[in-house]
């Protein structure tokens, strides 16, 4: 778990996103054996996707305000 706050005075994504929707889970991070298979999954649904290498988020406004990070699992 990841506790998080905006810099007070600073327009960030974070102080924006409580302006509108209060404080509250912003992010739920989910490990997947198979990044692309997910991501063709969720494309095939018309689910608007964020990437940025090496994880792939679903946009909040697809999943309820909350954006979702799809995260390889990595094998220890």
């Amino acid at each position: 778990i990841e506790l998080i706050s905006p810099v007070p005075g600073r327009e960030s994504a974070v102080s924006r996103r409580i302006d509108r929707h209060g404080e509250g889970p912003i992010t739920v991070a989910l490990p997947v054996t198979d990044l692309a298979a997910a991501t063709g999954r969720l494309q095939e649904l018309s689910v608007r996707l964020l990437h940025q290498r090496p994880h792939v988020m679903v946009h909040p406004g697809d999943s309820g305000g909350i954006l979702i990070q799809l995260t390889p699992r990595v094998r220890h």
